[in-house]
């Protein structure tokens, strides 16, 4: 068979003239679309037999004209005779000796190797097929569209909520089309929200927690920070144990720590420091660290200690306590001094109960229930917001340092606080956002690189604050999300520069809440989905992107 108005029809449809069609090896090629052949009309083409929608246009895929296969002696079609038919659909008179003796006629027939099935929460598929006969090229059909030329792998891209049916046939050496083409049918479905708390970044992973309040962590795990029993990362999100309880999720840089039901508290990942509740190079499954007293309510994770506030206010924090960063009164040592490493929590005295609680690399704070924002540990760049009054050691030199809680003198009166690495910010109850600490990249948001020991506002009205590494992400009381601060990673969610002021990002959605880890952020919408950006799990982007759920 001539493969001329084959080759026309190509070339009119070439691969991209529909956004969602994607061919891993562009068909067009192996049909010779440069063939001086391809000036032949399309009625010589039907007459021939030879355009691939000939066979099919009595009837689509799946209609009772794509029933028609070809006589082994003729070129005309000829509807399947009962008695001709083997118990797989096809006809077997092809497939046997002529009487003549003439050999076997071999039908041309696709398989599927793999592809969507069922309720898939994604608008993405990839479909890849194999033939029993050497492939001159496949022809594919989408939601009952016209045929395109394809590959044996076909990617389909930004599909709708909703069923679908693609079709694919194999075309064989000599321009036989499979009679009954493979046919794949599934509904895109939703991704399943995620509660507006639950969801956290750490330094290469990240955790969510969904509506039926489904833990699903992803991304790195050398250190066993995805709590799922191994250390093998996931490019996707894998569940966490069968608990359908949990509250929140606070991740620091390679360990992990959540809520469940009833305030029990369950940390898991590296804990060479003690930081996961336990002194062992990595704890692989979450395991539970009890409250001295009450239940907890709240926690946060720094890079090597976490912290958490019991129901009665009490704050208590476990971990590498270098630079007074527990704030029991002791880190006055080395690095290399064994009373650093502390896997039991230890209480850090505040004068009032608290409220919230956050942890960056070296200090921690809190806030009390009168909105005062309390600060201890090191203060090597302003972090603690006031003036530091114990020397700890670093590096066998002195460092200033606080260890034990200290209020931060302001008037205001907070609402909000977010800790990230070497900074920190609240927002009071007007509103106003107000950060302290490093600002090398501009991470403290009012328009230089300085550090700052003192509080400073950023402008505008805030809802929502999250800092990070060397960044820091917030939403205005409009909902609209802005990120400041280095941008090296994609962390800023735009673009490709830094920024020492608050930009747009996540534009055309409403936002809730945002989370920052050291190198990326996520955030969640009205719709309570959940987008990653910067380097916040194993795959990185510089945008906004969808968490998609299993």
């Amino acid at each position: 068979m001539q493969s001329g108005a084959v080759a026309a029809r190509c070339c009119r449809d070439r691969p991209g003239s529909r956004s969602h069609w994607v061919w891993l090896a562009v068909a067009c090629t192996l049909l010779a679309c440069d063939s001086p052949s391809s000036e032949r009309s399309e009625d010589e083409a039907d007459a021939a037999g030879e355009r691939p929608d000939a066979q099919l246009r009595d009837g689509g895929p799946g209609d009772a004209g794509s029933d028609a296969t070809r006589d082994a002696s003729s070129n005309e079609p000829r509807p399947h005779d009962d008695a001709g038919i083997d118990p797989s659909g096809r006809d077997a008179s092809l497939h046997d000796a002529s009487s003549d003796g003439a050999a076997a006629v071999i039908v041309p027939d696709t398989t599927l190797l793999s592809g969507p099935n069922g309720s898939v929460p994604s608008g993405d598929a990839l479909i890849m097929v194999s033939a029993n006969v050497d492939a001159q090229g496949f022809a594919c059909w989408l939601d009952g569209e016209p045929f395109e030329p394809c590959a044996s792998e076909v990617e389909l891209h930004d599909l709708g909520l909703g069923a679908h049916v693609f079709r694919i046939a194999v075309r064989d050496a000599s321009g036989e089309l499979d009679p009954t083409p493979l046919e794949l049918s599934w509904t895109v479905i939703a991704p399943p929200r995620l509660h507006l708390d639950g969801i956290a970044v750490g330094y290469n992973h990240a955790c969510a927690i969904d509506e039926q309040r489904r833990l699903w962590c992803w991304g790195g795990n050398a250190l066993g920070q995805l709590g799922v029993g191994d250390s093998d990362e996931r490019a996707a999100p894998v569940r966490v144990g069968d608990g359908e309880d949990w509250q929140a999720v606070a991740l620091g840089r390679f360990h992990s720590c959540g809520l469940r039901a009833g305030g029990a508290l369950f940390c898991w990942g590296a804990s060479a420091f003690g930081q996961a509740g336990a002194l062992a190079d990595a704890v692989l499954e979450p395991s539970a660290v009890p409250a001295p007293d009450g239940a907890w309510t709240a926690v946060a994770t720094g890079d090597w200690h976490s912290c958490a506030v019991t129901s009665g206010g009490a704050v208590y924090c476990w971990g590498y306590n270098l630079l007074g960063r527990l704030g029991d009164g002791h880190g006055l040592g080395t690095s290399g001094d064994p009373e650093a490493f502390v896997s039991t929590p230890v209480a850090a005295v505040l004068a009032r109960p608290a409220a919230a609680i956050g942890a960056g690399a070296a200090h921690t704070c809190a806030l009390d229930d009168q909105g005062v924002v309390w600060c201890w540990g090191g203060d090597e760049r302003g972090q603690l917001g006031a003036s530091a009054v114990d020397a700890c050691k670093l590096s066998d030199a002195d460092a200033p340092c606080n260890l034990t809680p200290r209020a931060i003198g302001s008037s205001a009166s907070f609402v909000a606080l977010s800790v990230g690495t070497n900074h920190a910010c609240a927002i009071d109850d007007g509103a106003a956002l107000w950060c302290w600490g490093a600002g090398e990249y501009g991470q403290l948001g009012h328009g230089d690189t300085l550090f700052s020991q003192d509080m400073l506002t950023v402008a505008g009205e805030w809802s929502a604050i999250a800092c990070g590494g060397s960044h820091t992400c917030a939403v205005d009381n409009q909902g609209a999300l802005t990120c400041f601060g280095d941008h090296v990673n994609g962390q800023l969610g735009f673009g490709s520069e830094s920024s020492t002021h608050p930009v747009a990002t996540g534009a055309g959605r409403t936002w809730l809440a945002v989370r920052s880890g050291a190198l990326g952020s996520c955030a969640l919408d009205s719709a309570r989905d959940g987008y990653c950006w910067g380097h916040s799990a194993y795959s990185q982007s510089s945008v906004p992107a969808l968490v998609v759920m299993p």
